[in-house]
């Protein structure tokens, strides 16, 4: 297969994928190619990396963006972040912005 084929096959294949709503697993699986292909192709062709996990593989990170409060005048005020009984996180509101 020449290069200008597989180039119009994985594009044709990319664009399928995009409409399918389907995973890249069970995508890549029901049309004979690797996941991981898939994923080089949707990359190479600017599918955006949105962090969504859509395979068994990827997993999601578990961060969650927060935003802090603005801070009162007085620059004493701290986020706390408590994680069970044991591990306590102070970060002063002053360094968030």
């Amino acid at each position: 297969m020449s290069k200008t084929t597989n180039y119009k096959r994985m594009e044709r294949l990319v664009n399928e994928y995009r409409q399918s709503g389907q995973g890249q697993a069970a995508f890549a699986q029901a049309h004979g190619i690797t996941e991981s292909k898939l994923y080089y192709w949707l990359r190479k062709l600017g599918e955006p990396t949105s962090g969504k996990a859509e395979s068994a593989t990827e997993k999601p990170s578990g961060f969650i963006p927060i935003t802090a409060p603005q801070p009162p005048s007085d620059d004493s005020t701290s986020m706390i972040i408590r994680l069970g009984r044991d591990i306590t996180i102070e970060i002063p509101v002053s360094c968030l912005h």
